[in-house]
């Protein structure tokens, strides 16, 4: 059996999939298996290129039903997968050379973790770096509270023991966005993650149409926000702090989407989890004298804090 399962789902992006496949094979740590998911609906273009690298090790798999989701794709890569740990790396991100071993090491040496992840350095469409997100711990770490503020372990940046996978359900497919999100705070109330504070995987923004949870499907983002809201409920409603930083995250994704009910809602969730907090208050109180009188006031486009 390999050590490692590599799960890549993969949409119509044949090219994207060959870069991805080669940064996984230009891997230090060579004892793995790759599990390419086919999701879109041209099957020949990533059976063309899995076959194109001659490798014994990457099978591909195409779903039975196209444009089922990354969730229910990844799901699916983790019920074929043989080794007891899956790597997961979407078609559009890439790894550097010493990933995988560096991941394995820790949690050969650390059976208590669910999971390993890395930092990550993220690249637009030209490949210009746009932001590092580095973990800032290191070792043996319980990321439940620090999760519940905002999601900072990356899926492609993920490793995780197959047993704690499978004991939480994967991926929740219902979610149209926030999956990795909602599977971390799942698995870490359940056991520790070890944090690996290297830029060890590369992250490549695609265009705000170029996925369900992209930009330019505000409508999937929004809902993603109150699905996981109302999924943890208990877990946010011991702990105001992240409670309203998420509420006020949805406040702004409504604003964007210019409807105000949405934003009245988020609003006043925002203000009553901590209504000393000015922000809060401002926005929830302006709100209160009505859309024209609170668009007058505020006129800055909010900056989600995601």
């Amino acid at each position: 059996m390999p050590a490692v399962s590599v799960v890549i789902p993969t949409h119509n992006r044949p090219e994207l999939l060959r870069r991805a496949l080669r940064s996984v094979l230009a891997q230090t740590f060579q004892d793995f298996e790759i599990i390419v998911v086919d999701d879109g609906d041209h099957p020949a273009d990533a059976e063309g290129i899995v076959r194109s690298f001659s490798d014994a090790r990457i099978r591909y798999v195409a779903q039975e039903k196209s444009h089922s989701g990354a969730p229910a794709a990844r799901n699916r890569g983790a019920r074929e997968a043989r080794a007891a740990l899956i790597a997961f790396l979407d078609d559009d991100d890439e790894w550097l050379s010493e990933k995988l071993s560096i991941q394995v090491a820790a949690l050969k040496e650390h059976p208590e973790a669910a999971a390993a992840f890395t930092g990550v350095a993220i690249r637009d469409e030209a490949g210009k770096n746009i932001g590092d997100r580095w973990p800032r711990e290191k070792g043996l770490v319980n990321v439940f509270a620090r999760t519940l503020l905002h999601p900072y372990i990356w899926t492609s940046a993920l490793m995780v023991r197959k047993t704690a996978f499978e004991a939480v359900g994967g991926f929740d497919e219902a979610f149209p966005k926030n999956q990795e999100w909602d599977l971390t705070l799942r698995l870490a109330k359940r056991q520790p993650f070890f944090s690996i504070d290297a830029l060890l995987t590369r992250i490549n923004v695609q265009g705000d149409g170029a996925h369900l949870g992209g930009r330019g499907n505000l409508a999937n983002i929004i809902q993603g926000h109150e699905m996981l809201l109302a999924k943890h409920a208990a877990d946010y409603a011991g702990r105001p702090r992240a409670r309203a930083r998420i509420a006020f995250i949805l406040f702004g994704l409504y604003r964007e989407a210019r409807d105000v009910a949405g934003m009245r809602r988020a609003a006043r969730m925002a203000f009553l989890a901590r209504p000393w907090n000015a922000v809060y208050a401002r926005h929830y109180l302006a709100l209160l004298f009505g859309p024209r009188f609170y668009f007058s006031v505020f006129k800055k486009r909010i900056t989600p804090m995601i």
